[in-house]
C-alpha cells in the first residue's frame, strides 16, 4: 500500500483585517496542487521535511505542523494530510504561490472538496 503525504501550508496576512479577502491564503505548487510525496524508506517527518525543503527557503523544524486528515484514495493508496501555518516571510517560497479564496475563484482553480473541508475547519481556529 502506498502512503501519500500531502502538506497544506497556509498563512495569514496580519496587516489586513480578519474579514479581508486576502487575509487567509494557501500555498499551491506551480501545478496548482498542494505539495505531496510518497513515503518510502523515510518516516513521515523526513518526508514532510523533504517536501517543505523542495518548495520553501525555510527550515522545516521552524514550522508547526499538525495532522489534519486521513483518507483512503483508492485500492492501493492512502493519504495523510498535514497542515502548517506560517507567518509572512518575503521570498520564502522557491516556486508556486500563495492564493486567497478570491484568487482561487478568479483564476478558476479547482480545490478538492476534501481539502476545502479541512481548510474550512482549520482556518476558523487561526
Amino acid at each position: 500500500m502506498k502512503i501519500r503525504i500531502t502538506l497544506m501550508v497556509t498563512k495569514s496576512q496580519k496587516n489586513l483585517p480578519f474579514n479581508h479577502p486576502q487575509f487567509f491564503q494557501i500555498y499551491l505548487t506551480n501545478n496548482q496542487q498542494f505539495p505531496y510525496g510518497y513515503m518510502t524508506t523515510k518516516d513521515e517527518n523526513e518526508t514532510l521535511s523533504g517536501l517543505f525543503g523542495k518548495y520553501f527557503h525555510l527550515d522545516f523544524d521552524w514550522m508547526l505542523t499538525d495532522l489534519v486528515g486521513f483518507r483512503k484514495t483508492d485500492d492501493g493508496e492512502v493519504e495523510v494530510t498535514y497542515m502548517s501555518q506560517m507567518s509572512e516571510v518575503l521570498g520564502s517560497n522557491k516556486s508556486g504561490s500563495f492564493f486567497s479564496s478570491e484568487d482561487i475563484k478568479s483564476q478558476n482553480i479547482e480545490i478538492d472538496t476534501y481539502y476545502e473541508k479541512l481548510l474550512s475547519t482549520r482556518s476558523r481556529s487561526y
